[in-house]
């Protein structure tokens, strides 16, 4: 979400801080992930690991020091994940456990629907121009 901030940061400077001109309120095509060996510690490559959607949402309270150049606003983002397992994810862990096998079978032979985690987060993001 850092990418976010960087990319409306330069969509205020391009519209003069206007941020009802800026379009750069979404997260593109790239929701987080959470892959890499400090990420398998923290317990987040488990937990979530890829993300299926990210989005954001403007909230109000937009504030520009025309002195200082430095801008606040509220938003809204919400990334949601679903512990689905595919044929690769199957074949891959079942060696560590021989739940991965049954998991899948449940998803895909028997309809189960995967676990789904949604996250929302309300944050103040700050910038300067």
């Amino acid at each position: 979400m850092t990418g976010f901030g960087a990319e409306l940061n330069k969509a205020l400077k391009d519209n003069n801080g206007n941020i009802y001109l800026s379009k750069a309120l979404n997260l593109g095509n790239t929701p987080p992930h959470f892959k890499g060996w400090n990420n398998k510690w923290q317990g987040y490559t488990i937990t979530m690991n890829n993300t299926e959607t990210a989005e954001v949402w403007y909230m109000g309270n937009f504030n520009l020091d025309n002195t200082t150049k430095i801008w606040s606003a509220d938003f809204y983002f919400e990334v949601t994940d679903h512990f689905g397992l595919d044929k690769h994810d199957a074949e891959l862990y079942q060696v560590f456990h021989p739940g991965f096998a049954a998991w899948w079978a449940l998803q895909h032979r028997r309809d189960y629907p995967p676990f789904r985690t949604k996250i929302t987060i309300f944050a103040t993001l700050k910038g300067q121009l």
